[in-house]
């Protein structure tokens, strides 16, 4: 009789992640609309604000009604591509009426970095010890 108690209890405890990884898959998800920031970001990795996407996607929070916020595209800022390339998405081309759109859009802003990418950072033949141009940050 302790065995088959014994064992129970054993299948239980391996059986509770299971179970409450169910429970989140189960849970409602949650709207919430975040404008996140991040000017300097060097991979795609987006280290600087990537703790902030995997506590909205873990907390089930979505930007619309249905999608998870990604750490490589969701944000506004720099986006760094292969062969020193970049693409910058930036809220300094957005138009007053723009703004204040986002602002009635959005429930939240999040600015993580905004210093900026240097030349010397970026381009691979550049010395990082040195003082160099901006190609793109600040906050404006």
């Amino acid at each position: 009789m302790k065995k088959k108690i014994w064992i129970t209890i054993v299948i239980l405890i391996i059986l509770t992640p299971l179970w409450m990884w169910i429970a989140w898959l189960a849970s409602p998800k949650k709207k919430l609309v975040v404008a996140i920031v991040d000017k300097t970001v060097l991979t795609s990795a987006g280290q600087e604000h990537s703790s902030l996407t995997w506590v909205l996607n873990n907390e089930r929070y979505t930007k619309n009604k249905h999608d998870l916020y990604s750490v490589s595209h969701d944000y506004f800022g720099f986006f760094p591509k292969g062969d020193e390339k970049y693409r910058i998405k930036g809220l300094e081309r957005f138009s007053p009426e723009q703004i204040e759109q986002l602002s009635n859009d959005a429930d939240a802003m999040y600015v993580t970095d905004a210093y900026g990418i240097y030349k010397n950072e970026w381009y691979t033949k550049g010395n990082t010890s040195e003082r160099s141009g901006m190609i793109y940050g600040g906050l404006s």
